[in-house]
């Protein structure tokens, strides 16, 4: 047998007790009540409301369940703040059921899938051994965030490109393969090695210009160079920028 149980809360006014109320209430709610846990299958997820239907391990459907936020959710007065993470669907997810009931249900959590199809593709992902003191975040589209507890380094990685901080601050920035690192806009105080090859051979070019076979000194001795002059930074380190 299938029930389905649509998720529905109205609006209520919040009341401040007494302390004396409160421990009255407190004593007849969750303190005594049951709270109860189960795991489900999201079966669909909603911006509208971040909420998600849910298919209980049970058999049970139960519909527009809120999902956790874990940023603190309030107005700064012009806009709100918080947290909107909505599970994908088939997504292992845990609930809660405050004081027992249905209609205060809330989904708290996911986990790491061992078996099935999204437990192969975890596998060497994930889960993997030697990784104890390593946090990672691997979102949906392949941002991939890694922490090494033990050096101290975080990693963001992305389809190729890597940006790499290390515990003293130094930062690594590697492009994907044929793809480009670009630093925007006219307050820039960092130039690159090809804005400053383009600047130079600009200047040796104007220089040359200048230059006249036989022009002497009053010494008779020849004192600017009569062949084109040249200077090359190919050799130079090209990925390292230095702000100092």
């Amino acid at each position: 047998m299938k029930i389905n149980i649509k998720y529905e809360k109205k609006p209520q006014t919040v009341k401040q007790n007494s302390t004396n109320e409160n421990k009255k209430t407190f004593a007849h709610s969750s303190y005594s009540n049951p709270l109860i846990v189960a795991w489900g299958k999201v079966l669909k997820a909603y911006s509208i409301d971040c909420s998600c239907d849910v298919q209980l391990s049970s058999g049970i459907l139960v519909t527009h369940v809120p999902v956790r936020s874990l940023e603190w959710v309030g107005s700064d007065g012009n806009e709100g703040f918080g947290e909107r993470d909505l599970p994908p669907e088939d997504c292992k997810v845990l609930l809660l059921f405050p004081d027992g009931m249905i209609e205060n249900a809330f989904i708290l959590c996911s986990v790491l899938e061992t078996i099935g199809t999204i437990g192969d593709e975890m596998q060497g992902g994930l889960l993997a051994s030697g990784k104890e003191t390593e946090y990672q975040k691997i979102k949906e589209g392949g941002l991939k965030k890694t922490y090494d507890k033990t050096t101290g380094e975080y990693t963001l990685e992305l389809n190729g490109a890597t940006i790499q901080i290390d515990v003293n601050g130094g930062v690594i920035i590697t492009p994907a393969s044929g793809e480009n690192i670009e630093l925007a806009g006219n307050t820039k105080n960092l130039v690159t090695h090809a804005e400053l090859d383009s600047a130079i051979q600009t200047f040796i070019t104007a220089l040359n210009a200048h230059v006249h076979s036989g022009v002497l000194t009053g010494g008779g001795s020849s004192a600017i160079p009569v062949g084109p002059m040249n200077l090359d930074i190919s050799g130079a380190e090209a990925t390292r920028l230095e702000t100092s």
